[in-house]
């Protein structure tokens, strides 16, 4: 590949690998504080209350992460760049809580979605916009610091 392809072509494998990272990352922790969510606080507070006590650790998790990734990777201050990081992190992140569910805890697929359409599963459908935003929103916040 001469000049500008490999170039192309290394700027969207770092964007690529900062989003499975970013996933991994945000997904083993709220997959823990999951754990802790549906054994602990759930019980003694109710779904919506545990997911709104949940909700901003795993979005402040995501902020730092993706600070983090972006610095490590390069990603330019390009929000094409930062929203395909966001958004192949969200499809990742869809994709292994559907198969968590399906083939680790054994719900059906319409029980899966089911989940989705209550005020606990709506919080967590916003929490994952949040956190697919959060690559873009990181650009606002540096042009905003810079200007």
């Amino acid at each position: 590949m001469p000049g500008y392809g490999r170039q192309y072509f290394g700027t969207w494998l770092a964007v690529i690998s900062a989003a499975l990272i970013y996933f991994s990352v945000v997904f083993a922790c709220a997959f823990l504080m999951g754990i802790f969510r549906v054994l602990v606080a759930n019980p003694a507070l109710g779904k919506t209350t545990a997911v709104l006590i949940e909700l901003p650790l795993v979005l402040a998790i995501s902020w730092i992460s993706a600070g983090i990734l972006i610095a490590r990777f390069g990603i330019c201050q390009n929000l094409t760049q930062r929203l395909a990081m966001g958004g192949l992190a969200l499809i990742v992140t869809v994709a292994a809580e559907l198969g968590f569910s399906v083939f680790v805890f054994g719900q059906s697929l319409s029980a899966y979605v089911e989940t989705i359409w209550n005020p606990a599963g709506v919080l967590g459908l916003s929490g994952q916009a949040g956190f697919a935003l959060i690559p873009a929103m990181r650009l606002a916040f540096e042009r905003m610091r810079q200007s």
